[in-house]
Protein backbone atom coordinates (compact mmCIF):
# COMPACT_ATOMS: atom_id res chain seq x y z
CA UNK A 1 0.00 0.00 0.00
CA UNK A 2 2.83 2.36 0.81
CA UNK A 3 4.36 1.84 -2.66
CA UNK A 4 1.06 2.76 -4.37
CA UNK A 5 0.78 5.91 -2.32
CA UNK A 6 4.33 7.02 -3.27
CA UNK A 7 3.69 6.30 -6.96
CA UNK A 8 0.43 8.26 -6.86
CA UNK A 9 2.14 11.16 -5.07
CA UNK A 10 4.97 11.30 -7.63
CA UNK A 11 2.45 11.30 -10.51
CA UNK A 12 0.51 14.09 -8.81
CA UNK A 13 3.65 16.22 -8.50
CA UNK A 14 4.47 15.69 -12.18
CA UNK A 15 0.92 16.67 -13.14
CA UNK A 16 1.13 19.87 -11.10
CA UNK A 17 4.37 20.80 -12.88
CA UNK A 18 2.76 20.22 -16.26
CA UNK A 19 -0.24 22.36 -15.30
CA UNK A 20 2.07 25.14 -14.11
CA UNK A 21 4.30 25.10 -17.19
CA UNK A 22 1.65 24.83 -19.89
CA UNK A 23 -1.38 26.58 -18.45
CA UNK A 24 -0.74 28.86 -15.51
CA UNK A 25 2.66 30.34 -16.42
CA UNK A 26 1.70 31.52 -19.95
CA UNK A 27 -1.47 33.20 -18.69
CA UNK A 28 0.24 35.09 -15.90
CA UNK A 29 3.47 35.84 -17.76
CA UNK A 30 1.57 38.03 -20.23
CA UNK A 31 0.43 40.20 -17.34
CA UNK A 32 3.87 40.66 -15.77
CA UNK A 33 5.62 42.29 -18.72
CA UNK A 34 3.70 45.55 -18.32
CA UNK A 35 1.95 47.67 -20.92
CA UNK A 36 2.31 46.67 -24.53
CA UNK A 37 4.11 49.08 -26.82
CA UNK A 38 2.22 51.81 -28.67
CA UNK A 39 3.55 52.95 -32.05
CA UNK A 40 2.47 56.37 -33.30
CA UNK A 41 0.96 56.26 -36.78
CA UNK A 42 -0.35 59.77 -37.34
CA UNK A 43 -1.79 62.87 -35.66
CA UNK A 44 -4.64 64.97 -37.06
CA UNK A 45 -5.26 68.46 -35.63
CA UNK A 46 -8.62 70.22 -35.79
CA UNK A 47 -8.73 73.57 -37.70
CA UNK A 48 -8.10 75.59 -34.50
CA UNK A 49 -5.25 73.22 -33.52
CA UNK A 50 -6.60 72.98 -29.97
CA UNK A 51 -7.53 69.28 -30.27
CA UNK A 52 -5.96 66.37 -32.07
CA UNK A 53 -6.76 62.79 -32.97
CA UNK A 54 -3.88 60.42 -32.29
CA UNK A 55 -3.84 57.22 -34.36
CA UNK A 56 -1.56 54.49 -33.03
CA UNK A 57 -0.93 50.78 -33.19
CA UNK A 58 -0.99 48.89 -29.91
CA UNK A 59 1.25 45.85 -30.23
CA UNK A 60 -0.22 42.58 -29.02
CA UNK A 61 1.37 39.62 -27.33
CA UNK A 62 0.80 35.86 -27.20
CA UNK A 63 -2.88 36.25 -26.35
CA UNK A 64 -3.86 39.55 -28.01
CA UNK A 65 -3.54 40.66 -31.64
CA UNK A 66 -2.18 44.07 -32.67
CA UNK A 67 -4.86 46.76 -32.87
CA UNK A 68 -5.34 50.16 -34.46
CA UNK A 69 -6.58 52.70 -31.92
CA UNK A 70 -7.53 56.36 -31.85
CA UNK A 71 -7.76 58.91 -29.06
CA UNK A 72 -8.72 62.57 -28.89
CA UNK A 73 -6.51 64.81 -26.76
CA UNK A 74 -5.26 68.34 -26.40
CA UNK A 75 -2.46 69.60 -28.64
CA UNK A 76 0.34 68.90 -26.13
CA UNK A 77 -0.48 65.23 -25.54
CA UNK A 78 2.44 62.80 -25.88
CA UNK A 79 1.66 59.14 -26.61
CA UNK A 80 2.84 56.63 -23.98
CA UNK A 81 2.51 52.86 -23.66
CA UNK A 82 -0.27 53.09 -21.06
CA UNK A 83 -2.60 54.85 -23.54
CA UNK A 84 -5.65 52.98 -24.78
CA UNK A 85 -7.85 54.32 -27.58
CA UNK A 86 -10.57 56.43 -26.00
CA UNK A 87 -12.77 56.70 -29.12
CA UNK A 88 -11.86 53.91 -31.57
CA UNK A 89 -10.35 50.41 -31.30
CA UNK A 90 -10.18 47.89 -34.16
CA UNK A 91 -8.35 44.67 -34.87
CA UNK A 92 -5.40 45.07 -37.24
CA UNK A 93 -6.10 42.54 -39.96
CA UNK A 94 -2.87 41.38 -41.57
CA UNK A 95 -4.57 40.45 -44.87
CA UNK A 96 -5.57 44.02 -45.70
CA UNK A 97 -3.13 45.42 -48.24
CA UNK A 98 -3.01 48.97 -46.89
CA UNK A 99 -0.27 50.80 -45.09
CA UNK A 100 -0.75 51.55 -41.40
CA UNK A 101 -1.35 55.23 -42.02
CA UNK A 102 -4.18 54.52 -44.48
CA UNK A 103 -6.12 51.95 -42.42
CA UNK A 104 -7.89 54.71 -40.53
CA UNK A 105 -8.41 58.05 -42.27
CA UNK A 106 -9.37 61.06 -40.16
CA UNK A 107 -11.06 64.19 -41.47
CA UNK A 108 -11.91 67.13 -39.21
CA UNK A 109 -15.13 68.58 -40.66
CA UNK A 110 -15.00 71.52 -38.26
CA UNK A 111 -13.55 72.19 -34.79
CA UNK A 112 -16.21 70.05 -33.11
CA UNK A 113 -16.81 67.25 -35.67
CA UNK A 114 -14.46 64.55 -36.87
CA UNK A 115 -15.05 61.71 -39.35
CA UNK A 116 -13.26 58.35 -39.42
CA UNK A 117 -13.06 56.17 -42.55
CA UNK A 118 -11.96 52.55 -42.24
CA UNK A 119 -12.09 49.31 -44.33
CA UNK A 120 -15.22 47.15 -44.00
CA UNK A 121 -13.15 44.03 -43.22
CA UNK A 122 -11.83 45.47 -39.95
CA UNK A 123 -13.30 44.06 -36.74
CA UNK A 124 -14.42 46.99 -34.61
CA UNK A 125 -14.27 46.75 -30.82
CA UNK A 126 -15.02 50.33 -29.83
CA UNK A 127 -16.59 53.37 -31.51
CA UNK A 128 -17.64 56.40 -29.51
CA UNK A 129 -20.15 58.81 -31.03
CA UNK A 130 -19.06 61.74 -28.88
CA UNK A 131 -16.04 62.78 -26.87
CA UNK A 132 -16.04 65.33 -24.07
CA UNK A 133 -13.08 66.65 -22.11
CA UNK A 134 -12.34 69.99 -20.41
CA UNK A 135 -15.63 71.51 -21.63
CA UNK A 136 -14.83 70.55 -25.23
CA UNK A 137 -17.25 68.33 -27.10
CA UNK A 138 -16.43 66.51 -30.33
CA UNK A 139 -19.01 64.67 -32.44
CA UNK A 140 -17.61 61.60 -34.13
CA UNK A 141 -18.85 60.11 -37.40
CA UNK A 142 -17.80 56.79 -38.94
CA UNK A 143 -17.77 55.56 -42.53
CA UNK A 144 -16.60 52.22 -43.88
CA UNK A 145 -15.20 51.62 -47.38
CA UNK A 146 -14.39 48.59 -49.52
Amino acid sequence: MNYLYKTYYIQLLKTKKIIWVFIIFPIFSCQFWGDSENIMIKEYYNPKSNMKVVIFEKLGNATVNNSIQASIHGPNFELNNAEVGNIFVADKIEGIKKSKDSLLIVNWIDNATVEFTYPKKVRIFKTEKQFENNNRKVRIKYKSTD
